[in-house]
């Protein structure tokens, strides 16, 4: 085992007791020392590199580890209901909606494991590149529960993760369940901000389950510090004519890694996978979305922009996988990246993987530069070089932000977008 993984399995708990939650811990647990974290021999990680825990050391924090400062920003949007998190555990939640349930995931496996217990045992992590998602079974206790009644619609909820100023490099795991049973209707919005230069790692499994007609919208912000590090899976798994639509800004950060799989297991579902991503400084974002397509009469969509700057670097791998006697299945890729450096580097790579016949399928995959032409066009009408830089640079993005659910929300991002772009003048 590497340096790394050593550090975080020093600390991790031993099984207690001989319940299926206590073997599924001990499963992770032997996986994770085991198979260790991926590198870059295994293909999906081959443009990530982990050396930014080695070097800082990382090992694994508790709650009772972190110091009392903590970074809490102001809510991302006016929204009632809000959970509050703090190092991946959950700390309280403001407002009600009806029809909805809220708890911590530590009560839920206390008083009624049961309940999660199918959903939790689904997660694969016996693969080499899922070591964060075995190291997250290992710790199995942070986290919250949201489940959502029948023919309910829980409108939106704020989802915010608060940090702590880190006394070493610490990393936190937690874990997200969302059950929307039969016509329900949820938009979880993430709000991942610290502004903190002593900032921890944050390693978040997201697991949903869709029942039949449900709608899961999930829009996820990242913006922060050049030394955070934030390590996400979200995994969901869709019944028939259920709708997810996922939706990731990433404007900040260190080292960020976004792994987003939809199986589409019922007839009729559909998904559409979308980010942008602005890269600066020497931030890594990575992002991999997986769209299965396991039923027939099911569509998907996946739509990516990057824009990079300075010595940044941006990921994107897009796979559509269409299983055998998924006929009917529609599914589309596009990619796009925009370089405003010499120094800057955008890797895309889109797949397509298809088994069934009376199949819909494109993908398109581009980097490039501003056009030149555009840009003394803009300039001649009084526009300076800052100005029509980021009026094009944002006109770019705008495909994935004018996606959003709601007005006010494309507003608040469309801002953070553009105050992500500001200075972004150097292009190749």
């Amino acid at each position: 085992m590497s340096e790394l993984v050593n550090s975080l399995a020093e600390n991790l708990p031993a099984k207690s007791g001989d319940s299926w939650l206590a073997n599924l811990k001990a499963r992770g647990r032997s996986q994770f020392t085991s198979v260790g974290l991926p590198d870059k021999k295994v293909e999906e990680w081959k443009y990530t590199s982990l050396l930014a825990l080695e070097q800082r050391k990382t090992v694994l924090g508790t709650s009772s580890t972190s110091s009392k400062a903590v970074y809490k920003p102001k809510p991302l949007a006016d929204i009632t209901v809000q959970i509050s998190m703090l190092d991946g555990e959950f700390v309280d939640i403001s407002g009600k909606a009806a029809g909805v349930r809220i708890q911590s995931l530590r009560t839920v496996l206390q008083d009624n494991p049961e309940e999660i217990k199918d959903l939790l045992q689904s997660l694969e992590i016996d693969q080499r590149g899922q070591g964060f998602s075995a190291l997250n079974t290992a710790t199995l206790d942070p986290g919250v529960v949201i489940h959502v009644a029948s023919e309910v619609n829980a409108g939106e909820i704020l989802l915010q993760w608060n940090s702590s100023a880190s006394l070493g490099a610490e990393l936190f795991n937690s874990r997200v369940v969302l059950v929307l049973e039969k016509g329900a209707k949820l938009h979880l919005l993430e709000q991942f901000e610290n502004r903190s230069e002593d900032s921890s790692v944050l390693n978040v499994v997201v697991q949903c389950k869709l029942e039949e007609s449900s709608e899961l919208t999930l829009t996820r912000l990242q913006d922060q510090s050049a030394s955070s590090v934030l390590i996400t899976r979200t995994d969901v798994s869709q019944s028939n004519n259920s709708y997810f639509r996922f939706t990731a800004l990433d404007l900040g950060t260190g080292l960020v890694r976004h792994d987003v799989k939809a199986d589409l297991s019922g007839q009729g579902a559909s998904c559409a996978l979308n980010g942008a991503c602005v890269g600066s400084g020497q931030s890594h974002v990575d992002h991999h979305l997986y769209a299965n397509h396991i039923a027939g009469d099911c569509k998907s969509s996946q739509l990516f922009r990057a824009v990079a700057k300075d010595r940044s670097r941006v990921v994107f791998n897009g796979k559509v996988h269409v299983f055998k006697g998924a006929d009917g299945s529609d599914a589309k890729q596009s990619s796009a990246g925009l370089l405003l450096s010499k120094l800057a580097e955008i890797d895309t790579k889109p797949e397509l993987e298809i088994y069934a016949d009376e199949v819909i399928a494109s993908h398109g995959a581009t980097v490039g530069q501003l056009d030149d032409q555009a840009l003394f066009y803009m300039q001649s009408r009084g526009l300076s070089e800052q100005q029509a830089t980021n009026l094009l640079t944002m006109a770019f993005c705008r495909s994935v932000t004018d996606q959003l659910p709601s007005d006010s929300l494309r507003e608040t991002l469309g801002e953070r977008l553009s105050r992500a772009l500001e200075g972004a003048v150097e292009h190749v």
